[in-house]
C-alpha cells in the first residue's frame, strides 16, 4: 500500500466517531505508516500484531486495555 492510499483510508475511517489513530504494520509488526504523531514504538506495534495473530480478546497499550474487534476482512483494536 502506498502512502496516498493509506491517507485516503485514514480520511474515510475518520468519518466514524471514535476512530482516533490509524496505523499500518508489515508482517513483522514494523510500522509502515501512522495517521499522526502519536506514541507507538515498533515494540508496541509488534505486541499488537502478536495479539491479533494469536486471536487474543484484548491487548494492553500504554496501561490501557483495548478489546480486539473482529470482522472477516478487517480487525480494529
Amino acid at each position: 500500500m502506498d502512502e496516498n492510499r493509506f491517507d485516503y483510508l485514514v480520511n474515510a475511517l475518520n468519518e466514524y466517531e471514535g476512530v482516533e489513530e490509524t496505523f499500518l504494520l508489515n508482517g513483522e509488526g514494523d510500522i509502515i505508516f501512522k495517521s499522526g504523531d502519536f506514541p507507538l514504538t515498533n515494540e508496541e506495534a509488534k505486541a499488537i500484531l502478536k495479539a491479533w495473530k494469536s486471536k487474543e480478546t484484548a491487548l494492553m497499550f500504554q496501561n490501557h486495555r483495548f478489546a480486539i474487534l473482529k470482522n472477516d476482512d478487517i480487525q480494529l483494536a
